[in-house]
C-alpha cells in the first residue's frame, strides 16, 4: 500500500495521469475490494479531479473540482457501505 501511495504521488507531481489512474484503479480494486466497474469509476473521478486541481490557479478555479469529487464520493457512498454527506466530504477533501 505504501509503495502504491508513493507512486501515485510521484505520478501526480510528474503529470503522469494515466499511470495515476491505473494506480487509483488498483487501489480501489485490490486494496479496498471494489468491483472492477466501481474501481474504474473511482479512478476516473479521482484522477480527473486531481488533474484539474493540479492545473488550477486560485480559489475560484479550484471550485470546478467539486462536482468531480462529489461524483467520486457518490460511488464510495453507494458501494462502500457508509452513509455520509457527499457535498461535505467533497468540500473537506478540497480544503485538505
Amino acid at each position: 500500500m505504501a509503495h502504491l501511495e508513493a507512486q501515485m504521488w510521484r505520478d501526480y507531481y510528474d503529470h503522469h495521469y494515466v499511470s495515476l489512474g491505473l494506480g487509483l484503479y488498483q487501489l480501489g480494486r485490490s486494496e479496498y475490494g471494489f468491483s472492477p466497474w466501481d474501481s474504474v469509476q473511482l479512478a476516473w473521478h479521482a484522477g480527473r479531479a486531481a488533474k484539474v486541481f493540479h492545473h488550477t490557479r486560485g480559489r475560484s478555479e479550484v471550485q470546478q473540482v467539486i462536482p468531480m469529487l462529489e461524483n467520486y464520493y457518490q460511488v464510495l457512498r453507494r458501494y462502500g457501505g457508509e452513509e455520509f454527506d457527499i457535498a461535505k466530504a467533497a468540500q473537506l477533501e478540497l480544503e485538505w
